[in-house]
């Protein structure tokens, strides 16, 4: 199939990519509620 040859395994990519994901969607919530909040004020 050609996916032995890859540098690494796509569960392994998975589990790389899915936390940073949730984690930087977590700060731009973040961010962006706290700037809602003081542009409300």
């Amino acid at each position: 199939m050609g996916d032995e040859e890859e540098p690494l395994p796509r569960s392994l990519k998975l589990w790389v990519i899915v936390p940073y994901t949730t984690y930087a969607i977590l700060v731009f919530l973040f961010f962006f509620s706290a700037w809602y909040l003081g542009a409300y004020d």
